[in-house]
């Protein structure tokens, strides 16, 4: 564990409380173009580097996704998939949730998909 920190090249979104997973945060790697979903006290140990209060199945994952890279990194030496030789894939799985055509949005909440059905603005 130790020679690790956590990447900065993440984009983590807010806790989630508002949408009904509360305690959770979705965080994006920028290195391998992954995500995962995982408690704010997962978050917190691995952005202060307490590495040792993570679970050693989801240390693996951190590390494998490149969320953990070698504390030696300058974030220019990348050892992520376009330095393998690699080329990322979006995901082409069809969307969760298909609104109906008159609904602006929709919200997923807990695997449901409801629909905003709130007016829009002309």
């Amino acid at each position: 564990m130790k020679g690790l920190k956590f990447s900065r090249y993440h984009i983590g979104t807010d806790v989630l409380d508002a949408v009904g997973m509360p305690g959770k945060r979705i965080v994006f790697s920028t290195r391998t173009a992954t995500s995962v979903l995982i408690d704010e006290s997962v978050y917190q140990s691995a952005l202060h580097q307490r590495f040792d209060e993570l679970e050693a199945p989801l240390f693996q994952v951190l590390k494998e996704k490149e969320f953990l890279v070698p504390a030696d990194q300058d974030g220019t030496d990348t050892s992520g998939p376009k330095a393998k030789g690699i080329t990322p894939r979006l995901n082409t799985s069809p969307p969760p949730c298909n609104p109906p055509p008159i609904v602006s949005s929709a919200v997923i909440t807990a695997g449901r998909c409801t629909p905003n059905t709130t007016p829009m603005k002309r």
